[in-house]
């Protein structure tokens, strides 16, 4: 009788502990704990980015029922806006095309049902936004289309338009570095004392950049191994720097040392509008810089 008792007991218990799991179970579930040691993961289909890259009912919502946006694509942005400066609202609506295998191929921005910008989404770049500023000064705002990467670079891609009624005018592409062929543009080196020489082999531009003691002691043997570390363009910044009225357009890219925190310099291209489309006109190796632009000049070439 006390074994059966005692083995009852046991079921009992058992029965318990493992409701109670259950419950534990369901409940980080549906709350989303996160693991403080979590495992690495591998996204194989855009369906492991389901907070990214799938439609929110909010989202489609806005979208009139006869929108002729594709099924298998993505709305990232839906606005309204008076675009042309007349008063007038138009419905604009930003959406990335997916490959047959779920994965971003391309951007396409419609504005009242009719498409006015497609692109093809560069290699590693996935997501899209969209921006506005008025670069001429005039009545109405360029229209900014980004392309957006999710590695640790932040790279954005940017395409400018003048929108018109019919056929907007494609003023600005940013150029793409190739980040796989990075020493065939640039060259790194630690020279010693704390010095960096900095060159791109394509522009001929060429400045030592001097390191801040301080922030490395204790790994100074490790500064010879700074090495070609340029990320591609992570920010934009658009200012009046002649003063005629017009904006010109200068993309950051960040120069780094032994890490990616490390951030020792910052690549300057500015562009300007020539004959309707914007042309570099200058590049400009700063000590790292503030988003206005502002930096100690080390190096500077002209166009």
């Amino acid at each position: 009788m006390k074994n059966l008792f005692k083995k009852n007991t046991i079921i009992f218990l058992g029965l318990i502990l493992a409701l109670l799991l259950t419950g534990v179970t369901q409940y980080r579930t549906n709350t989303r704990v996160a693991s403080p040691n979590p495992k690495p993961r591998t996204l194989t289909t855009v369906a492991d980015f389901p907070s990214i890259f799938q439609v929110s009912d909010k989202t489609k919502s806005v979208l009139p029922e006869s929108s002729p946006i594709p099924k298998n694509a993505v709305v990232l942005q839906t606005l309204e806006r008076d675009l042309y400066g007349d008063n007038h609202i138009q419905n604009i609506v930003l959406y990335m095309q997916k490959d047959d295998g779920g994965f971003p191929v391309s951007l396409h921005l419609m504005v009242n049902g009719v498409e006015k910008v497609s692109t093809k989404l560069a290699e590693g770049y996935t997501l899209g936004t969209l921006g506005f500023e008025n670069l001429d000064n005039d009545q109405t705002d360029e229209v900014l289309v980004y392309q957006n990467c999710t590695g640790s670079s932040g790279a954005a891609l940017l395409d400018i338009y003048e929108p018109s009624g019919n056929r907007w005018q494609h003023i600005f592409s940013a150029p793409n570095t190739d980040e796989n062929h990075i020493d065939m543009i640039y060259s790194v080196k630690y020279i010693g004392d704390y010095q960096v020489r900095f060159i791109d082999k394509q522009t001929g531009l060429t400045g030592t950049i001097t390191l801040d003691e301080k922030n490395y002691r204790g790994w100074e043997a490790d500064l010879t191994k700074i090495t070609t570390w340029v990320d591609p363009i992570s920010h934009y910044i658009f200012k009046d720097l002649d003063s005629d009225q017009y904006q010109e357009v200068i993309a950051v890219q960040g120069v780094f040392g032994l890490c990616h925190p490390d951030l020792i310099a910052e690549l300057l291209t500015t562009f300007k509008k020539v004959n309707g489309t914007y042309q570099p006109i200058i590049q400009t190796l700063t000590a790292p810089c503030d988003r206005t632009g502002q930096g100690k000049p080390l190096a500077e070439v002209h166009y």
